[in-house]
């Protein structure tokens, strides 16, 4: 009788998953292998409770009963979370394999049900518990999010490990604000096609490949197209200034361009640094036009607050300078900066922008190489939008400015990295990472994304810099900057979005770990009731 019934179970679970594919065949999610791991999970469930029955063989029926309803609510949980919008098609889903298993392995249960009361009472009980545990679960975060909470999950699911995210874009850019972002932008020519160094004023994030996740890496491709050699790079921004769509990207992109152009400027200052704290500010002038980099490394750092641009930009312009172009090098893993590391950014930056105002200025070459021409094997720490390098040369002194498409870097590795060409021909300025997000969410570790430095060797990672800087220098030619700010109407995350959904998950799990209690506890009395009856 085994022997036939195996082979019957599993002809059944087959079948089942592959009804299951057929009804399920648009949703992304629902692919053969998870749904038939969901259904084997179901199936061992039922053997469990199946082995139970052996205590007492009078009750083997009653506990085969019981296993197909524990299999069942296995079933419903699963699709109801993960795969089936409404609880009703869920359920009759789930009834699919242990249901028509059950008949045929059991026939005699079903022809007499007035003797398995108590299963089939008990299955009910635990379906029903697990329905209203789902009704809770579902309705607990509608407060924050603005939609039931099941719809969430399976949308930020569809987005995480199928690459659907249209459904969770939708529902965050209807919790979004509109906004006004300022993106720098600081073009050298240098005879041929024009390098412009981009400073945007959005932020990447939250995680791929939601809205401006790869940002560096879109603005790469766009200006790339239209003629440009792009080095991108992070501005003064959070993640208050995520785009939430890739709808929102693409109105963004369009509105990047050379427009608001100054004069060309001819000469610039040499590189200066100032230090105060645990800040390090590094800068340049183009004539009116004021380039600056700042650093809490080898501290840990996050992104500095829209306040520090705001407050340097002032100050700049009170000293006369058209453009002010500052850019958050983001080269050192750690923590939101505190009020006091703020404080010193900018008063090192006050300090820096009246030095340049007060030296001399010089005419100046620029060369250039990027990682995208040399097919350079750089890791998967480092994005699409690659590893570049500016390199600008006043009177003898050359010095580069490294762009990485990364999301921030170890701690330490800027300054080995410093260290390293302090005594070459080219000197580094400063190790600027993008901050992009292009893998976020795909790293199993608690940051989920690995900073540059973490598996990537110092060795490989300052092999790939040689060659660019090789290769830069021998594109070395008279240059001349101009610059451009474009302003952007978007709908960005805002400071509360972050926070509510923040709120929401909260609240959403308060519920679902006192409602698992409940429910779990509804399933053990099941079991007790029907071992001691």
């Amino acid at each position: 009788m085994l022997a036939m019934a195996l082979p019957a179970f599993e002809v059944l679970l087959f079948a089942s998953i592959a009804v299951e594919r057929i009804l399920l065949r648009n949703n992304p999610m629902a692919t053969v292998r998870r749904l038939a791991v969901a259904s084997s999970l179901a199936s061992l469930l039922w053997l469990l409770v199946i082995l139970l029955g052996f205590t007492s063989p009078s009750k083997r029926q009653s506990f085969f009963l019981t296993g197909m309803f524990v299999a069942t609510a296995f079933n419903f949980l699963v699709l109801a979370s993960v795969f089936v919008s409404r609880f009703a098609g869920a359920l009759l889903l789930s009834f699919l394999h242990p249901l028509s298993a059950g008949v045929l392995l059991e026939p005699t249960v079903f022809q007499n049900p007035s003797q398995h009361v108590d299963a089939f009472t008990g299955g009910i009980i635990v379906l029903t518990a697990l329905l209203l545990y789902l009704r809770a679960v579902d309705r607990s975060g509608r407060q924050f999010l603005g939609t039931s909470s099941l719809r969430f999950f399976r949308a930020f699911l569809r987005s995480w490990v199928s690459d659907h995210p249209d459904e969770i874009e939708t529902l965050l850019e209807r919790n979004s604000i509109p906004d006004t972002v300022t993106t720098n932008m600081l073009y050298l020519k240098n005879g041929g096609s024009p390098v412009v160094l981009v400073i945007p004023g959005v932020h990447p994030g939250p995680m791929h490949p939601i809205g401006s996740s790869d940002l560096p890496s879109q603005l790469f491709t766009h200006l790339s197209r239209r003629g440009w050699i792009p080095f991108i790079f992070h501005g003064i921004s959070n993640h208050e200034l995520n785009l939430p769509s890739r709808g929102m990207v693409e109105h963004y992109l369009a509105s990047v361009g050379p427009t608001d152009l100054g004069p060309s400027v001819s000469s610039c200052s040499e590189p200066s640094t100032i230090s105060k704290g645990k800040a390090t500010v590094t800068g340049i002038s183009f004539g009116d036009i004021a380039l600056m980099t700042l650093t809490l490394s080898p501290n840990g750092m996050e992104d500095f607050p829209r306040t520090v641009s705001q407050r340097i930009t002032n100050h700049a312009t009170h000293l006369g300078y058209k453009r002010t172009i500052i850019i958050d090098a983001h080269n050192s893993l750690g923590t939101i900066p505190t009020e006091e590391d703020c404080t010193d950014a900018v008063q090192a930056s006050q300090q820096l922008l009246v030095q340049l105002k007060a030296s001399p200025q010089y005419p100046f070459k620029v060369g250039h190489a990027h990682s995208s021409a040399l097919h350079l094997d750089l890791g998967d720490e480092i994005g699409p939008a690659g590893l570049g390098a500016i390199v600008i040369q006043v009177h003898e002194i050359k010095c580069a400015l490294i762009a990485s498409d990364s999301n921030n870097a170890a701690p330490g590795l800027r300054e080995q990295i410093l260290e390293r060409y302090r005594s070459t021909p080219v000197k580094i300025l400063e190790f600027c990472t993008s901050d992009t997000h292009f893998s976020a969410g795909k790293v199993m570790n608690v940051k989920g994304y690995s900073p540059l430095g973490a598996k990537t060797p110092l060795i490989q990672l300052t092999a790939a810099l040689d060659t660019i800087l090789e290769e830069a220098v021998k594109t070395l030619h008279p240059s001349v900057a101009t610059s451009s700010s474009v302003t952007t109407e978007l709908k960005v995350f805002g400071p509360h979005t972050l926070e509510r959904f923040s709120k929401a998950l909260d609240h959403v799990l308060n519920v679902a770990k006192k409602g698992g209690v409940i429910l779990i506890a509804v399933v053990m009395i099941v079991l007790t009731i029907l071992l001691t009856r």
